[in-house]
């Protein structure tokens, strides 16, 4: 029996184009591609994130015009910003912690609406949903909808039936792998969300055996921030003393963002923090501990058993980058002990067969396609 993994890298949508003929940004052209975009360039935007490019300015000497024409290392920002917070955190230094925190948090935010916005995968990891919107149209709409069916965005008028229902025949918060404390309904409409359990408890509504595991989180999930946006009425005198509670800092909660203005998501009055591991040289390092966030450990061990029974490996658009060490790790772990039987590799960059092969200890012949179409006519 053929066991298929598929590892999907930034380079699998670079066919694809906005409605200003522009492709998906990668790492190195983050600003270029952003900064061509009317909203991302306008005044108020630029003052909105202001902060991010004075850091970029003294470190690197580079002003937004530059930005916008050459390309910038957005690996070595966050990296150099991780360095830096380390730092702060060892020398108890909260001026600098304050301001290189409220740095980062603006830059991951930036990167978080240009891609949820546009709708690219970019990067060196695939923070979109660009892939599970292909699988939600070619699984086909699902026209069995409720009777009862509402539109109020209240939780009480979700029914049981509502509950199971999903505008496409492939539910997306069933294809993760893993469960949420919150979910967001994949309906058409206001937005409806329910509680994690509830919606998981539904016989309809068990997790999918075959998942898209994003080893580096989603644009769709966030955690809370323990930041207010804004009173909850009736408002008291302390509101913006009161401390997020326990339970919700281990929440993860699965929603479509939305930003106003450059402002952030946010959910009952809290800011909300994608939740997706930036792109750092030591991830998971002691300033940006997302990898060892609960559902990446689920995620992380399933990806392992999945790899462990795999027979043959189709990476797409992924050239396994010598800073990605935790994929690299797991990689020769796992085939250390472990055949493939057949490797796929999908790129115009044919140096990436010799990582890979080196990667997974394969020693066979290659089976190579420089791009997706290639790969699509291949008869199996």
């Amino acid at each position: 029996m053929v066991n298929t993994v598929y590892m999907l890298g930034a380079g699998v949508n670079q066919a694809a184009k906005d409605n200003q003929g522009l492709s998906p940004p990668l790492i190195n052209d983050f600003f270029q591609v952003a900064l061509k975009k009317t909203k991302f360039s306008n005044k108020h935007y630029t003052n909105q994130i202001q902060p991010v490019y004075d850091y970029i300015q003294r470190y690197w000497h580079r002003d937004r015009n530059s930005l916008a024409s050459d390309p910038f290392d957005l690996e070595e920002c966050f990296t150099m910003l991780d360095l830096q917070l380390g730092e702060a955190i060892s020398a108890n230094d909260k001026e600098s912690l304050s301001e290189l925190y409220a740095t980062g948090f603006r830059l991951k935010s930036f990167v978080a609406e240009v891609l949820y916005k546009e709708k690219p995968a970019v990067l060196k990891f695939n923070y979109d949903c660009l892939v599970e919107a292909v699988i939600e149209h070619a699984s086909g709409g699902n026209l069995s909808i409720p009777e009862e069916f509402t539109l109020l965005s209240i939780e009480g008028t979700v029914s049981d039936k509502e509950l199971a229902y999903s505008g496409f025949n492939w539910n997306r918060p069933l294809g993760y792998g893993v469960k949420f404390h919150t979910v967001e309904l994949s309906q058409a409409g206001p937005s409806r969300r329910v509680n994690g359990n509830r919606f998981y408890s539904h016989p309809n509504n068990k997790i999918y055996p075959r998942s898209i595991l994003k080893l580096h989180g989603s644009l769709s999930w966030f955690r809370y921030l323990p930041i207010r946006k804004y009173p909850q009425y009736p408002v008291s005198a302390n509101w913006r003393n009161v401390p997020l509670s326990e339970e919700k800092k281990k929440e993860v909660i699965f929603m479509r963002g939305t930003w106003w203005n450059s402002d952030p998501p946010d959910l009952e009055r809290w800011y909300l923090d994608p939740l997706i591991i930036t792109p750092i040289v030591h991830k998971g390092s002691i300033t940006d501990n997302r990898l060892y966030h609960p559902i990446f450990r689920v995620i992380w061990d399933k990806a392992e058993h999945a790899l462990s029974k795999c027979t043959r490996l189709v990476v797409i658009g992924y050239s396994f980058p010598s800073v990605d060490l935790p994929i690299r790790k797991l990689l020769r772990e796992i085939f250390s002990e472990h055949t493939l039987h057949e490797l796929v590799v999908v790129n115009p960059d044919t140096s990436v067969c010799r990582e890979v092969k080196d990667l997974c200890y394969f020693h066979n012949p290659v089976i190579i396609c420089e791009n997706l179409e290639e790969f699509l006519s291949l008869q199996y």
